[in-house]
Formats: C-alpha cells, sequence, structure tokens
C-alpha cells in the first residue's frame, strides 16, 4: 500500500525548532520563516517515509531531488501560524491547511463552486455551513497542486462532484476542532495509510485524528483512520 505522511507545526511556537536540526533564525520575516518551516517539514516528512540523500529544490512548490527510497511527491501549505507538509509515495500528492474564522459561508461557497457542486454539497446536511466551505476549499486547493497548477488546473481535476466518484483517486480531510483547523489530502492513488505528526508540542506526536474520505460522502463508518505505529 501507498504510504503518506503530514507532519504539522506552529510558526510561532519554539516547539517547532524541534523539526529543524539548526532551527529558524528568528531574524527571518514572517514569509520567509514559513518559508523555512514548511521546507523542514517537507524534508522531516521524507525522512519519516525512509528517504535518504533527500533534497528541496529552491523553486515553489518545492520537487524532490535526488531522493531514494518510497517517496515521489512532497506538497506544503500554510496559514496564519500553522505550516504544514506532507510527503507520499504516490506520484501526485497536495495538501492544503486552513484556520477557521468568522464568515459568510454560503456566500463564499457560491464564489468557487459549480452549481452540481454546491448541489452535492448540500446533500451533506450532516455537515455544518462552516464545514461545507472549508472542506470544499480545502480540498480544491489539494487537488490543484495534485494536478501541479493550483487554480490555473483543468477544471476537471478541481471538480469536487468528479473527486467524490468511488474509483476516484484519494481525497479527504482531517478537522482538529481544538485549533480550528482543516487540513486535506489529495492523492494520485485511490488508496494509502495516512499520518499525521503534531510538532507544535514537542517532538513529533502521531495524532490519531481521522482522515475523512470524501469519496464516501463523509457516512460516519467511511473514516479512514491513519494506522498506528508500533
Amino acid at each position: 500500500m501507498h504510504e503518506s505522511v503530514v507532519f504539522l507545526a506552529k510558526m510561532d511556537d519554539p516547539a517547532a525548532n524541534l523539526a529543524v536540526p539548526a532551527g529558524i533564525p528568528a531574524s527571518l520575516g514572517r514569509r520567509a520563516r514559513q518559508h523555512e518551516l514548511g521546507r523542514a517539514l517537507a524534508l522531516a516528512a521524507l525522512r519519516q517515509l525512509g528517504a535518504s540523500g533527500v533534497a528541496l529544490s529552491a523553486d515553489s512548490p518545492p520537487r524532490l531531488l535526488g531522493t531514494t527510497g518510497r517517496a515521489r511527491s512532497v506538497s506544503i501549505s500554510h496559514r496564519g501560524s500553522w505550516v504544514a507538509a506532507l510527503a507520499s509515495s504516490a506520484e501526485a500528492a497536495g495538501v492544503d491547511l486552513e484556520v477557521g474564522k468568522a464568515r459568510d459561508y454560503e456566500a463564499a461557497l457560491e464564489l468557487f463552486l459549480s452549481a452540481p457542486e454546491q448541489a452535492w454539497l448540500q446533500r451533506r446536511s450532516e455537515l455544518t455551513a462552516a464545514q461545507r466551505f472549508y472542506r470544499a476549499w480545502t480540498l480544491k486547493e489539494a487537488l490543484g497542486k495534485r494536478a501541479g497548477r493550483g487554480w490555473d488546473s483543468q477544471a476537471e481535476d478541481l471538480d469536487l462532484v468528479r473527486a467524490a466518484g468511488g474509483d476516484a483517486p484519494f481525497g479527504g480531510h482531517l478537522e482538529w476542532p481544538e485549533r480550528q483547523l482543516t487540513l486535506a489530502v489529495a492523492l494520485s492513488v485511490p488508496h494509502s495509510r495516512l499520518r499525521l505528526y503534531d510538532c507544535s508540542a514537542g517532538a513529533p506526536r502521531l495524532l490519531g485524528l481521522p482522515f475523512l474520505d470524501w469519496r464516501a460522502g463523509y457516512a460516519a463508518a467511511a473514516t479512514h483512520p491513519p494506522e498506528q505505529e508500533g
């Protein structure tokens, strides 16, 4: 089975520097620190997959250089003080992270969803308006990163209804209500072992939060929990 690892950290938390052997210089500006932490987390996630001799290109988004092992793709996202990095054995992968805040969710959904996508989401009556917005937005972002062109990707590559098909590649979410975080992962393969590590409170800690499979319509029985180590 394919394997994917997400490392998550809060930029302003000194504990996040544990993911970076040399730390992140405080003299760097905010965007520069986001950039450096994202790359450091990506390298940590790649090492967790067993990659050795791993390096990232200097461009954005970064590409893998000289890696060995199972790692084939990497993706980085940041929002506010939070940064997430995904490494995967899938050939293509994308991750997106959002922090919740008050807004007119229904109006926002109308701006970036097609009519079929809106109708599909409305049938998810178990979701709040905020959940519909953040799950739709983050998955669109992750799908665009998986396709390699962001919001400039082909419309079918970003289509949430198509992504919900039973034979579609994996797309799913993890929610962390205590931190007001929604995280989406999109892979080029239908199944993957998924693991999330929280680096915001010290050494990387494996979280047992479930990834929810978009293809399952978020039925309660369709949660896709990461396998535990050990």
